[in-house]
């Protein structure tokens, strides 16, 4: 796999593996917590929710940027070819 492909792919995965995270945080969120120590439901916190929505964003900024590096190393590697 080239690097090109790894490029696309952590993109994609970043998008995929972070997005999970935030459903998941809202969902437990969302979740009663009933007891001696907490009573209702409570939200994530601002600060907590930031590294997930960055990375969110940054796969979301990498992933057009991997496609064109990809799609200008397949028409550079078809003119190297074309020229033999």
């Amino acid at each position: 796999m080239s690097k090109y492909v790894w490029y696309i792919v952590s993109s994609t995965l970043m998008i995929v593996i972070f997005s999970c995270v935030l459903w998941y945080t809202y969902w437990d969120a969302a979740q009663p917590k009933t007891g001696v120590v907490f009573d209702g439901n409570h939200t994530p916190a601002v600060q907590h929710l930031v590294p997930v929505y960055t990375a969110i964003l940054m796969g979301f900024a990498n992933l057009p940027i991997a496609i064109m590096r990809y799609l200008q190393n397949k028409k550079l590697e078809n003119m190297k070819d074309f020229k033999k």
